[in-house]
């Protein structure tokens, strides 16, 4: 359920910017969701498009999906990570590990589509 705190953040954000550029029609807006993040792409699809208006209101959505990586404090290694549960470094099982990609939902683009 916290998708839709984040989504209602993504539109502000997203039609706050559309009025700085002077976009408006049909607007695409392209999301990054991490993968380590709790975020699910289909719970903030079917918010998007329930909550959109103004001048978002014909706009759509294209989510990609972030992959988890993490380096390892020990040795330094930076791997990709498959499992957030599972978050051991691969080469020297340390689990001193820092996440340093796919725990963000990032706002990339909006283009006129």
């Amino acid at each position: 359920m916290h998708e839709l705190g984040v989504t209602k953040t993504l539109l502000l954000t997203a039609e706050k910017e559309c009025v700085k550029r002077g976009l408006s029609g049909k607007i695409r807006v392209k999301v990054t969701i991490g993968a380590l993040t709790t975020y699910k792409e289909q719970a903030i699809s079917s918010y998007f498009e329930a909550l959109k208006k103004g001048i978002l209101k014909d706009a759509t959505l294209k989510v990609g999906v972030e992959q988890g990586a993490i380096q390892c404090r020990s040795c330094g290694m930076v791997s990709l990570v498959k499992d957030p549960y599972m978050m051991f470094c691969p080469s020297c099982d340390s689990p001193e590990t820092e996440i340093i990609k796919g725990r963000d939902v990032v706002l990339n683009s909006l283009e006129k589509s």
